[in-house]
């Protein structure tokens, strides 16, 4: 049975650290994966600092 690729990114967004991981059959898929995950939660993030910043 082949072993996945695995790929890890560790990212600090302005003091606040973000984490995206995957595991794929081939590298590029996986680092497609992981940029996709990285993505959702940088717009998440922005979204939650949005938020709190309109309720003050």
């Amino acid at each position: 049975m082949p072993r996945p690729n695995l790929v890890s990114f560790r990212v600090d967004l302005n003091g606040l650290p973000l984490h995206a991981h995957a595991a794929a059959a081939s590298m590029p898929e996986a680092i497609s994966v992981a940029g996709t995950r990285l993505r959702a939660r940088v717009a998440s993030t922005e979204q939650y600092k949005d938020a709190r910043t309109a309720r003050r």
